[in-house]
């Protein structure tokens, strides 16, 4: 059995990750709004690993500090957050299916026209957004990322890189 210091402290912790997976319909919608096939993947994708990490976390402290004792329901804290991860997964699984078919459509043209389109992937390469709010960055504008994890995540603000990686300081619940 936990005690109730430490329970305290992970159900703090747990009720700060599912506050932090009802940002997922914000993003969601604004996934929905984005016409480009790839770039849609892109960020359904990364939005779906975001999520699914909050969620675990959530699940660990859930169990670590045994909150079923307490009558929380993991089930009914969760229960809206799976629905939009559930809704992030046919989108990516989607967008997948219909970004291979333009693959294959893109490379039976190049074949015809024998033109090469590495300006048009340069130009790409150069748009960046950010993780969190799928902002453009510019090429030459201020980023933020991650010192320690080769993630290749950019983002537009501090606000940003905090609230993507959801860094908390497990001892006095605040964010580093």
């Amino acid at each position: 059995m936990v005690d109730k210091g430490k329970q305290q402290e992970e159900l703090k912790l747990f009720n700060c990750y599912v506050q932090e997976l009802k940002e997922i319909k914000k993003d969601l919608e604004k996934i929905k709004k984005i016409n480009d096939i790839s770039q849609k993947h892109s960020k359904s994708s990364v939005a779906l690993e975001k999520y699914l990490y909050k969620q675990s976390g959530a699940i660990s402290h859930y169990n670590a500090g045994e909150l079923h004792r307490i009558n929380i329901s993991l089930a009914n804290n969760l229960r809206e957050s799976n629905e939009w991860i559930k809704e992030l997964r046919k989108i990516k699984a989607e967008t997948k299916v219909n970004r291979e078919n333009l693959v294959g459509i893109s490379k039976s043209e190049q074949k015809a026209s024998h033109q090469p389109e590495k300006k048009n992937q340069e130009v790409e390469q150069e748009c960046i957004s950010c993780q969190q709010c799928f902002q453009e960055i510019k090429p030459e504008a201020k980023y933020y990322y991650h010192t320690t994890k080769n993630d290749n995540h950019k983002f537009c603000s501090e606000k940003c890189y905090t609230e993507y990686y959801g860094e908390i300081c497990n001892q006095c619940v605040k964010k580093l």
